[in-house]
């Protein structure tokens, strides 16, 4: 029979997969009722796939939107193992205010990234800046909120 620390370990070996479905589709999920009701594209992943296809020759451009959700959930799956590593490194409990705050500085980062890609990408997307910077932001709150608590449920932090 295995142990709790036993069980623990074999479910860490999956290294966040369920939480990172879960705080990434919520994530996108958000960006998505802000897409629908502006009319606007401020959907991550299509924006990912976006500035790989237009890098790429137009044969490869439906390859290019499933790379861009590859991206986006890869993406996703780091921070899950960023925000792992502080809680095990911090030996306390997350709280709503840590969920926060780990979601307001991957917001951040996100948003440096972004206006990154836009500068340098040869062709870039339009998108309403203001809009797709301010949602970005709330999505990655929305991101931290359920990456904390549903890796909680999963007892794979404290």
């Amino acid at each position: 029979m295995k142990t709790d620390t036993a069980l623990k370990k074999k479910d860490d070996t999956l290294f966040g997969t369920v939480p990172t479905v879960k705080a990434t589709s919520a994530m996108t999920l958000f960006s998505t009722l802000i897409a629908d009701s502006t009319n606007k594209n401020v959907l991550e992943p299509k924006l990912l796939g976006m500035l790989i296809g237009k890098l790429i020759p137009k044969k490869y451009r439906k390859a290019a939107l499933i790379a861009g959700w590859c991206a986006h959930y890869g993406i996703g799956f780091s921070w899950i193992r960023i925000f792992r590593f502080i809680s095990r490194r911090t030996k306390k409990e997350a709280t709503f205010t840590d969920a926060l705050f780990l979601g307001a500085f991957s917001g951040m980062t996100g948003i440096l990234f972004w206006k990154l890609f836009f500068k340098t990408h040869p062709n870039p997307p339009h998108v309403k800046a203001k809009l797709f910077y301010r949602q970005l932001f709330l999505a990655h709150l929305v991101f931290g909120i359920v990456a904390i608590y549903s890796d909680k449920q999963s007892g794979e932090i404290d």
